[in-house]
């Protein structure tokens, strides 16, 4: 079905179904990460895919089209149907949260997620505000530490790389930021008259 379908669908409890929409915002943070990935990493054996890359997470059985997944070294693959292929082995997982996905994607999403061997970081990524969550693997055991960036001048260390905060967010606008703004520069009005 997934191999010939114009639809991305998802197996989750024994149902499928269609994979949700995204906002023009979902979409501009996915490409900007995907795109800033795909520079800083290309001197290196590291590589981006954006959404349409599926995953396998073996332990839970399960398919994930992540927002932005990363993979250095060579693919492990796993024959998920007939000719399609999963990636096996990211290094690092995006997902960019959406009031419709962001409790599956800090649920059972992650609790799949961080079975991933080579999984060092899960970046929950928002695109209400600029606040970024990054889960990062302590060593080899299955403890994290969590880390949340909120300045456009931030970076976020991936695999010896430093995504910058400000290119994630490129071209984005905050409707709440907008509309505190307009609320305080009409006050600042109403003061000088």
């Amino acid at each position: 079905m997934e191999f010939h379908s114009q639809a991305r669908h998802r197996f989750d409890n024994g149902i499928i179904s269609l994979m949700p929409y995204t906002s023009e915002q979902h979409s501009l943070i996915t490409s900007n990460i995907a795109g800033e990935l795909r520079q800083l990493f290309k001197d290196s054996q590291c590589r981006s895919y954006s959404s349409d890359r599926m995953l396998y997470v073996s332990v839970c059985n399960q398919t994930f089209y992540p927002d932005v997944m990363v993979v250095c070294g060579p693919s492990d693959l796993y024959t998920y149907k007939g000719k399609m292929q999963a990636t096996l082995n990211p290094i690092a997982l995006f997902e960019v949260l959406s009031d419709s996905t962001q409790h599956l994607d800090r649920t059972r999403k992650w609790d799949c997620y961080r079975q991933i061997s080579s999984l060092r970081q899960y970046i929950l990524v928002g695109q209400e505000a600029m606040s970024i969550e990054v889960y990062s693997r302590e060593d080899d055991v299955n403890r994290w530490a969590i880390d949340l960036y909120t300045d456009p001048d931030d970076f976020i260390p991936i695999q010896g790389v430093q995504l910058p905060l400000k290119e994630i967010y490129r071209n984005i606008t905050f409707e709440a930021a907008e509309e505190n703004r307009s609320d305080q520069e009409e006050l600042d009005q109403d003061k000088n008259t």
